[in-house]
């Protein structure tokens, strides 16, 4: 039987989130951003590192909310991380699916895998936990069903590293990445590119140096230019 638990108070919520790390195997999750792990001590992310368990994530990057720095910790932590494709569709869940072999418990609610979702903001979450026998067993087969589409290929990728660089230029610029593809993005991250120190840089009087100063714009193109082959 499954029982169902409003938490109103984020003092609540986190303190089951926590008993929830100690006493399940897997834990999926689904949230529409991740945060700074180097806020607020680390939190909620410490808790993730000292899950004992197999983790899976699908997190989105709508309205760049998502920080480069939560992506990389999330990476280090599991290499089931992947990031939902912004194709006209806001991603916007906030579900965090913990599982054993006789046992579910799941998170539904307003909170976000941030340090202000889990201990600043107003939110509310609710907590539904219980054994996984009919017909409970079916509406976290179809949740879990739903967190597996998301995470699929057709709908999320696998974050590479000229994703996180763009991912952070986009974080500085405060413009989602799709911007830089339109022409006022373009322009911002050139003239933010000419008026950096690496590019004002005096010409290197040896040659080999010389030779790569010149072609120093080019290494933009590694960041936002996929190979074809």
């Amino acid at each position: 039987m499954f029982s169902t638990v409003i938490l109103s108070s984020l003092s609540t919520f986190t303190r089951e989130f926590e008993r929830c790390c100690r006493e399940y195997s897997k834990l999926h999750i689904a949230t529409a951003s991740c945060g700074d792990p180097g806020r607020g001590d680390g939190l909620p992310f410490t808790h993730l590192q000292n899950f004992d368990g197999k983790i899976v994530a699908t997190v989105g990057t709508t309205f760049a909310q998502t920080h480069p720095d939560g992506i990389k910790f999330l990476s280090a932590l599991t290499t089931n991380l992947r990031i939902f494709k912004n194709n006209n569709l806001v991603f916007h869940p906030k579900v965090y699916l913990f599982s054993s072999a006789a046992r579910a418990a799941v998170f539904v609610g307003s909170s976000n895998l941030t340090f202000s979702g889990f201990y600043k903001n107003a939110e509310v979450n609710v907590l539904i936990e219980g054994s996984m026998v009919p017909p409970y067993q079916q509406e976290i087969d179809t949740l879990l069903h739903q967190l597996n589409s998301w995470h699929s290929h057709l709908c999320s990728f696998k974050p590479s590293d000229a994703w996180l660089v763009r991912e952070e230029l986009s974080q500085v610029l405060e413009m989602p990445q799709n911007h830089f593809q339109l022409r006022e993005g373009y322009v911002r991250l050139l003239k933010l590119v000419h008026a950096s120190p690496w590019f004002q840089a005096s010409k290197p009087k040896d040659t080999k140096s010389a030779e790569i100063w010149r072609r120093r714009a080019a290494f933009l193109d590694v960041i936002f230019y996929k190979p074809t082959r």
